[in-house]
């Protein structure tokens, strides 16, 4: 007799539905692990490819390389430079800018490479300055009525290219004493290691005024409501701003090609390098990561805007301040030369300043031919009109400083 013969067959046939149940349950069961953890994993790629486009991207906008960014100027100096720009329709023949160019050139006994601290930020706790470097240009005789102006570069490059070596020189032979920067992460200031990213000037602005602190420490019988004047070009005339508005012993301020809107700025990048139809996810991407990269930093508009500070910049006691950009800028907008000058009259409005207090001018580019495949690297037009119109410029930069400083 078998061990199952004394189980009647009803109990037998319960235990095989029971059987055929727990089965089922089990199957269901692991189903539904599987399908979670599948969602799990799906979801993990997801979030990981999204952190890993967005730091791709945040790298792109407000990351640097130093090398990259400056090693290719370095040939340049204030006793000897040369025209840096990809755009040969602009530059050809090359051989002409040694005549151009040779009259601005700097005697080496009157450069110095000089080093200073910036200031420490007073909005964030926990930052010290950053160590600048800069060179000055200084003349044989300096005194009480000498008069300075601190150069900016822009965004990613460093004092050697010659958007700054340019201007610079310009100025040193109109008179002025000059202290052309390198801002932090940029040139041979360096990695500012507790923030190792561009911010358009929200930190870079410790670096200007850790500046104007040298000049006043080194010539300390200067005059320091009317001796200093800055001039910036692209993210250094954002830097330039910010500087402005919120040191008030600056006298006047020289811009070429400031992006005011930061933010509409970085979306026209976004549009060059993603696309219309993705842009508005690349800036979220990018967004997402000021948590893990630079909470400190955070994201533009950021704390010290230069939208936002025009609204209200002190332009009292004759500061004045001027505008330079051209139409159909590949880099920085030609819109923000309009939100630039709104914000400055808003503030001259609201607080009754002279209409003359800012002065801008809106150039063109003409390419001698027709430019199919211009990029933001290729013949972009940014920052160009100051060795196309060479002399143009250098008379603008003339009267406006010669009166104003």
């Amino acid at each position: 007799m078998g061990l199952l013969d004394d189980i009647p067959s009803s109990e037998k046939v319960r235990k095989s539905k029971l059987t055929c149940k727990q089965l089922s349950c089990r199957i269901t069961l692991c189903l539904s692990i599987s399908c979670a953890i599948l969602c799990a994993v799906i979801a993990a790629l997801i979030i990981i490819a999204w952190f890993s486009v967005g730091s791709v991207l945040w790298n792109m906008a407000f990351g640097v390389d130093l090398a990259y960014d400056c090693d290719e100027f370095r040939a340049n100096s204030p006793s000897n430079f040369t025209i840096n720009y990809r755009c040969p329709p602009l530059v050809e023949p090359v051989s002409q800018w040694e005549t151009r160019l040779a009259p601005f050139f700097v005697n080496p006994k009157n450069v110095e490479i000089v080093h200073f601290p910036s200031r420490t930020p007073g909005w964030v706790s926990g930052f010290g300055p950053a160590n600048i470097t800069a060179t000055l240009m200084k003349h044989d005789l300096i005194n009480s009525t000498s008069k300075f102006i601190i150069t900016i570069h822009g965004y990613k490059v460093c004092r050697y290219r010659s958007e700054s070596m340019l201007p610079s020189t310009m100025l040193y032979h109109m008179g002025y004493n000059i202290l052309q920067v390198d801002l932090r992460n940029h040139g041979d200031s360096g990695i500012y290691q507790q923030l190792p990213y561009v911010s358009f000037g929200n930190f870079e602005h410790l670096d200007i005024l850790g500046g104007m602190d040298f000049i006043f420490s080194r010539y300390s019988f200067l005059n320091k409501t009317d001796s200093i004047g800055l001039f910036g070009t692209s993210m250094g005339g954002a830097t330039a701003l910010v500087s402005f508005s919120l040191e008030k012993n600056f006298k006047v301020a020289f811009v070429d090609s400031p992006p005011c809107d930061v933010v509409r700025t970085l979306q026209k990048a976004a549009e060059d390098i993603a696309g219309n139809a993705i842009s508005s996810v690349a800036m979220n991407a990018i967004k997402s990561m000021v948590p893990v990269k630079a909470p400190a930093m955070g994201f533009p508009p950021f704390y010290n805007d230069p939208y936002q500070l025009l609204t209200n910049v002190d332009l009292s006691g004759n500061r004045k301040l001027f505008f330079l950009h051209i139409e159909d800028d590949s880099i920085v907008p030609t819109v923000n030369h309009y939100i630039c000058l709104n914000a400055t009259k808003l503030s001259i409005e609201k607080n009754q300043y002279s209409a003359n207090s800012v002065e801008s001018y809106l150039g063109t580019i003409e390419f001698p031919y027709d430019i199919k495949n211009r990029t933001r690297t290729y013949c972009n037009k940014h920052l160009s009109y100051m060795f196309v119109h060479l002399d143009e410029f250098r008379n603008m930069l003339y009267n406006f400083f010669k009166v104003n400083l």
